[in-house]
């Protein structure tokens, strides 16, 4: 339940960017921003979706904190396909 919620609450906030938000196996998740075109750019949305999923989650009358860690990949200079992003 915790992980379901965590994964729509990233959704929304990657929505409303403009992007896709999706899960690759276990609790971890791609996010692609299309709308994103310079690394500046790139780590104020990432802090911003951090800042997000740090606030406390309220499961069936219990508070859950959890922490999110995430990298930065850009098309194309630091790869040309899935492979050299992922």
């Amino acid at each position: 339940v915790l992980l379901a919620a965590f994964a729509e609450r990233l959704r929304t906030v990657v929505e409303a960017q403009g992007g896709l938000a999706g899960r690759l196996a276990g609790d971890s998740f791609t996010v692609l921003l299309p709308e994103v075109e310079t690394r500046t750019q790139a780590e104020v949305s990432t802090r911003r979706l951090l800042r997000m999923l740090d606030e406390p989650f309220s499961i069936a009358g219990h508070r859950f904190v959890v922490s999110a860690s995430a990298g930065v990949a850009m098309y194309p200079a630091d790869g040309d396909g899935f492979s050299a992003l992922m």
